[in-house]
């Protein structure tokens, strides 16, 4: 028979370390929202209205093409370590060796690459949108 008391105290200790990860994580969570807060009242008071709209614009381009340029490897790399069939050496290895390589080839279509600094913000942003 399992002895019950034992079981208990492991089950108490897992739950136990749940909640404090999950405190850790909510307080993480506060802390980075409040710096983002915080950061677009900074933006908005350093460069006024129009220039926190081209900055938002160049930032969601940005993320765009970073979402674009990562080809899902973090959610492909976490499913197949979930999946438990082969050693995760191997599977961040090869997940290191594609966004390595996909860095390399995707760095010669940055859309900001060439910009003239000597033109307006918009119509860099123009520049940006038509390479695109």
């Amino acid at each position: 028979m399992v002895n019950c008391t034992l079981l208990k105290k492991r089950e108490l200790g897992r739950m136990k370390i749940f909640a404090r990860d999950s405190v850790l994580v909510f307080v993480s969570d506060i802390f980075s929202n409040a710096l983002k807060f915080l950061t677009v009242i900074i933006i908005a008071k350093i460069l006024g209205s129009s220039g926190q709209s081209v900055y938002s614009i160049v930032m969601q381009i940005v993320a765009f093409s970073v979402m674009f340029g990562s080809f899902g490897t973090e959610i492909t790399i976490i499913y197949f370590i979930g999946q438990k069939k082969y050693p995760v050496k191997s599977i961040v290895g090869n997940g290191f060796a594609f966004a390595l390589l996909s860095s390399l080839c995707l760095e010669n279509i940055e859309p900001g690459k060439n910009l003239d600094f000597n033109n307006s913000p918009a119509e860099n942003i123009c520049e940006i949108i038509k390479k695109f």
